[in-house]
């Protein structure tokens, strides 16, 4: 840049700014509708969908995982979340087990997970 006073005289200077890149995370992308899944007791056994992300840092390679206590996150009181971690895809089976049995007639009930990419 160039600074001038009232005499004319100038000064010349560079100015420099210094740019640094970060590593962004990633973003979850996918509808509600692909992170949902319904099953029947007796019914259905298996529901399965698929989760999307992206990044803006080129050339990241997203993984999934299910995350959570324990040493098999994935186990809930009704049945089993597993993804798949390099495509996102994703199967929750039903199990036929005491807890899902003794579910009356029409009563719901819902399991969460979480999930990290």
């Amino acid at each position: 840049f160039t600074v001038t006073d009232k005499a004319g005289n100038t000064a010349i200077e560079t100015f420099q700014i210094s740019l640094s890149g970060r590593n962004d995370g990633p973003v979850i992308t996918n509808a509600v509708s692909d992170s949902q899944g319904a099953t029947v007791e007796d019914g259905a056994t298996r529901v399965s969908g698929q989760l999307s992300a992206s990044d803006l840092d080129t050339g990241d390679q997203l993984s999934w995982e299910v995350v959570g206590s324990g040493s098999n996150p994935g186990t809930g009181n009704y049945g089993n979340l597993a993804v798949l971690p390099s495509t996102g895809q994703w199967v929750y089976r039903l199990d036929q087990g005491a807890h899902t049995q003794a579910l009356a007639y029409g009563e719901q009930k819902q399991e969460t997970f979480t999930l990290r990419v």
